[in-house]
């Protein structure tokens, strides 16, 4: 969900994410072309973008890896910041990102080839859509999970 506002501490570049969902694009199909001839190669592929994903939603874009790549060697190259989006959907997209290539990996290692690609055919779709047209599926789910969470945690008269 971008905005045009000042930069602040808890909002970051959109085009940082946008960044980081093309190199997950094609990291995500290498993945599935390794698939055809060895789904152990694949579930190591999977696995470090797994890693990576886990780095996006516990540290946030500042210090995911792509976002570390974006900020020192693609955004000096890029005009002035004209848009930011906020961190914390962000975070939930990359921990969605995690869970999805997870399954993938486990899929892939334990020959439940079917498992690993469905898995990263869903990881893929979604970051292709962050990457092509700046949809991002975590962000778009993330205020429900947010009403869903703060709805389940008040508490209910006795």
């Amino acid at each position: 969900m971008p905005t045009n506002t000042n930069q602040g501490a808890a909002e970051v570049d959109i085009r940082g994410p946008r960044f980081a969902a093309w190199v997950t694009t094609v990291v995500i199909a290498a993945t599935l072309l390794v698939s055809a001839v060895s789904p152990i190669g694949a579930a190591v592929i999977l696995g470090v973008q797994a890693v990576v994903f886990a780095i996006g939603a516990w540290r946030g874009p500042r210090q995911h890896p792509y976002g570390l790549i974006f900020a020192r060697l693609v955004a000096p190259r890029l005009g002035p910041v004209t848009e930011k989006e906020p961190v914390p959907p962000l975070k939930f997209a990359q921990l969605v990102g995690f869970l999805f290539a997870a399954v993938g990996v486990v899929g892939f290692a334990v020959g439940v080839p079917l498992l690993g690609l469905i898995a990263t055919g869903f990881a893929l779709i979604a970051a292709f859509l962050n990457a092509a047209f700046g949809i991002c599926l975590g962000c778009q789910i993330y205020p429900l999970v947010v009403r869903f969470r703060n709805h389940s945690s008040t508490p209910t008269p006795a």
